[in-house]
Parts: structure tokens; C-alpha cells; sequence
């Protein structure tokens, strides 16, 4: 399988993945919106009637993001480049519009129950919050001089992958290991004819 077909499909399934939220959150806003409304005639309250208008407000950005993708399918390999970056940044506003409808949720919760909305409240605080090494992986990095290849690579020590490499012209003899400060890797060489003087070589 070639890197092109398995960019395409890694593409597909992030944008179906992103159709099935989307879905459900434009069912849970339309059944909130249903029995809370009936809710709200029967027994009116201010922060439930704030909490129903976001989310009203909400779902026509919901319903024009399927809109989008559905067009988006029908006439795909047929639109320019330019149309669908156009129409990827429309999909990307009515998404963020779309979740802003949990907002109006999380308001219903508290109205239903200080103790629900605000357990709702502290744990989304604790979500967001979350330590970074819970979303960027914690990597080892190793950093090597090369003689033969003229090159100073990063390489990632548990899988020995390279992560970025730059040619190092003129490198002849090393001298001791690389040294990393303020986002620059130095290292130390020396001309080819003498081991004196020796120069620091930098690379960012």
C-alpha cells in the first residue's frame, strides 16, 4: 500500500470519526431540547432557558456541517483545492460552534443539581488541565555526530528513529560528544590537516 493511499484513508476515517460526534451531539441537543423545552413551559427557570437558547443557537452550525460533508462526498475529486480548503474551514467554525452546545448542557446539569453540575464542572476543569505527558509522549532523545555520513542526527532512543538529521560539510574528525544549550546542538571538530585549532560546529 502505498504512503499517498494510506493518507487518504487515515484522512477518511478522521473525517468519520468526526461525523459520528457531530451526530451525537446533534441528537443530544435535540432530545435536551425537546424535554427540557417542555420542561421549561411547564416549570420555567432563567438558567435553563439561557442553557436552551446556546443550544438552540448551536444547532443550525450542527445541521450545515452535515451539509458540508454530504457535499463535500458527493462531489469529491470534482472541487478545486481552493473550494475544499474553503469548505474545510466552514466544516472546522460549524464544529466548534457545534460544541459549544455542551456548554448549554453542562448549565442544564447545574440547574438540574449543584451537585451535578458542579461535579461536571471540576472534573471538566481536571480534563483540560491534564498533565501534558498525557497527550505529547515522553521521548528520550539521542543526539549523534557522524564522521562518515558528515551528519548530526536526533534519533528517538526507544525505537531508534530519526527524527531530524542535518548535513554537517567539513565535519572530518569529532571531538567529544554533542552538547545541547538553548535549542542549539554543538559538537567540536577539527580541521583535516591539523587536530588544532578545533571549532564548535552548531546546529538548531
Amino acid at each position: 500500500m502505498s504512503e499517498g493511499s494510506v493518507n487518504v484513508e487515515s484522512r477518511t476515517s478522521s473525517q468519520d470519526k468526526r461525523w459520528t460526534i457531530m451526530a451525537a451531539l446533534l441528537g443530544t441537543n435535540t432530545a435536551v431540547m425537546l424535554f427540557q423545552g417542555i420542561e421549561q413551559e411547564a416549570n420555567p427557570t432563567q438558567m435553563r432557558e439561557v442553557a436552551l437558547a446556546i443550544i438552540a443557537g448551536t444547532l443550525p452550525f450542527q445541521g450545515v456541517y452535515f451539509l458540508i460533508y454530504t457535499f463535500l462526498l458527493e462531489n469529491k475529486g470534482t472541487l478545486s483545492e481552493k473550494m475544499v480548503k474553503k469548505l474545510g474551514f466552514a466544516s472546522a467554525i460549524c464544529q466548534i460552534f457545534g460544541y459549544v452546545s455542551l456548554v448549554g448542557v453542562a448549565m442544564m446539569w447545574y440547574n438540574l443539581s449543584v451537585y451535578v453540575g458542579g461535579t461536571n464542572l471540576f472534573h471538566f476543569i481536571t480534563a483540560i488541565s491534564s498533565p501534558s505527558y498525557l497527550i505529547i509522549p515522553n521521548l528520550t532523545l539521542s543526539f549523534i555526530v557522524s564522521d562518515v555520513r558528515k551528519s548530526v542526527s536526533c534519533v528517538e532512543a526507544k525505537t531508534g528513529k530519526i527524527l531530524w538529521s542535518t548535513d554537517t560539510p567539513g565535519f572530518n574528525v569529532c571531538w567529544g560528544s554533542p552538547t545541547i544549550a538553548d535549542a542549539v546542538t554543538a559538537t567540536i571538530r577539527a580541521a583535516a590537516s591539523s587536530a588544532y585549532p578545533r571549532t564548535a560546529v552548531a546546529t538548531s
